[in-house]
């Protein structure tokens, strides 16, 4: 902004008389006149309240009270005004700049995302302009970015965005903060205040189209906050906005009461809002938990505008949200006990096609069993490593790898392998010194619950050849294999030696 710009707006509500103006510079912030001080930029506008001293190293552009300034005859800029209206013009004239800078920041940080297309260089964009940490959360209180060229050091943070959301006590407390509970549906900063983080802190809401779609926080950790904070951050307000509209319009969108239902489950929900879910809506009779990972860094952005959008066309009477950068699903199952296989082959064809895994969980009747069972899913899917792979490519059902859980559950997990038929290692012994496979044959023949022809075809080999190694196993282990509760202690010491990589 120019010399001739600040007078022009000063003298739309002060009188100003302009004494020299050299070749209208351009000036880029004022500054009340400290005569202690000694050196002077030459882009800066002194507002002079008592009499200027003489200046040694150039006179600075100066703005002064009274008309008595006979003695500077330097290249400065020099206008006077009425001494009583010096420093209400000051504050007036302060506007100017913070609306510049205002208009500079939001151009730059719009700047920022045409380029990125990405609400997490915005945030990182904001937080270095501000000198602090900041987040960005959506209405359900999910981490959506955070700064990470000034990582947040706020203990009453950092544990929510390493999980990527705010856990359902944390959010009532929030809400419950008097200094929360008075803001409006505006983008005003305000402060926050809470007795159990030492750091002060500024949130904002993010408003599009008259509807909020997140919050900013902006914590005080690295510089103190000033006036101008408050104003950055709803400038950063804007810009997020404009991001969102142009780049991330999965934030803009709504979130059906039956989805909301199953986020406030899966974050804890206390017993009276379960028991409120129940009553407002209508779930199936019986249901299913669906945890649905994926295999490449697709980002939030992808989940929830492309591949929730897919899962509900392939299932339309299902219910998606978004959960620690996983879908978590509800899927009606009829009357069965487990989806039907329709059902599993569509989630395989699915999950091939989106480069996904997913998990199933056992049937269930009370959604207020959901975030039991969503575990269950992702258990499932977290342990189909320690065993073969079921029907399904990257479709894992909690029932067949449900002993693998109980047995990552057990406190003596390291002492396990000792639970184990001694036959095992008797045949693991005798296949190493003769380089047979007497331990793969018992191992298929209790997989196929003694059947000998699948056996057979499983180990491509003649049903005579089968007796033959059967036999072989009599003798060495001394196994009557007709005995059920041999082949029960067999099948369970053969999961056991998945489960620990023995089978290998």
């Amino acid at each position: 902004m120019n010399f001739d710009n600040i007078v022009s707006f000063i003298a739309k509500k002060y009188p100003i008389n302009v004494l020299q103006n050299s070749d209208n510079v351009e000036i880029q912030d004022i500054l009340l006149f400290d005569p202690e001080q000694e050196n002077f930029e030459k882009d800066i506008l002194y507002f002079v309240l008592d009499e200027a001293p003489d200046f040694e190293n150039g006179m600075p552009h100066l703005l002064i009270a009274g008309s008595d300034c006979a003695s500077l005859t330097n290249d400065g800029c020099i206008a006077t005004l009425a001494g009583n209206s010096l420093l209400s013009a000051y504050n007036y004239s302060r506007k100017v700049f913070q609306n510049q800078d205002a208009d500079q920041l939001l151009y730059e940080l719009c700047a920022v995302s045409d380029r990125s297309h990405s609400i997490e260089k915005l945030i990182d964009a904001a937080a270095s302009a501000m000198g602090n940490p900041l987040v960005f959360c959506d209405m359900e209180f999910r981490v959506v970015a955070c700064s990470s060229t000034i990582p947040v050091r706020d203990t009453l943070w950092t544990d929510n965005i390493a999980k990527g959301y705010c856990s359902y006590e944390f959010i009532q407390g929030v809400k419950a903060l008097d200094s929360v509970s008075r803001l409006e549906l505006n983008t005003d900063a305000h402060e926050v205040t809470c007795d159990l983080s030492p750091n002060r802190k500024l949130t904002c809401n993010v408003i599009s189209q008259g509807v909020q779609f997140g919050f900013l926080l902006i914590i005080a950790s690295e510089t103190p906050l000033t006036r101008a904070h408050f104003d950055m951050l709803h400038t950063v307000s804007q810009a997020v906005t404009y991001c969102a509209r142009k780049y991330a319009a999965y934030l803009l969108a709504g979130i059906s009461p039956y989805q909301q239902a199953i986020y406030d489950l899966l974050i804890g929900a206390e017993p009276e809002r379960i028991f409120a879910i129940q009553n407002k809506l209508q779930f199936p009779s019986r249901m299913a938990a669906v945890c649905i990972h994926p295999t490449r860094h697709l980002g939030v952005k992808h989940l929830k505008n492309i591949t929730s959008g897919k899962f509900m066309a392939a299932f339309p009477d299902a219910y998606v949200s978004i959960y620690e950068g996983n879908l978590a699903a509800l899927l009606p199952i009829g009357t069965g006990t487990e989806p039907g296989l329709d059902d599993l082959e569509k989630m395989s064809r699915f999950a091939v096609e989106n480069n996904v895994l997913c998990g199933i969980s056992h049937s269930f009747g009370s959604i207020e069993s959901y975030p039991a069972h969503y575990n269950q899913a992702m258990r499932g899917m977290q342990l189909s490593r320690n065993g073969e792979h079921g029907d399904f490519e990257n479709v894992f059902l909690y029932r067949d790898y449900l002993i693998f859980d109980l047995m990552a559950r057990t406190s003596e997990t390291t002492e396990i392998g000792t639970v184990c038929h001694p036959a095992l290692q008797l045949l693991r012994e005798n296949d190493a010194e003769t380089g047979g496979e007497l331990y793969r044959t018992l191992q298929c023949f209790t997989d196929n619950n003694g059947r000998m022809n699948e056996t057979a075809s499983d180990l491509f080999i003649h049903r005579n050849s089968l007796s033959y190694r059967l036999a072989r196993i009599r003798d060495i282990t001394g196994l009557d294999l007709e005995d059920r509760r041999i082949r029960y202690a067999l099948k369970i010491s053969f999961d056991i030696d998945r489960f620990t990589g023995m089978n290998a």
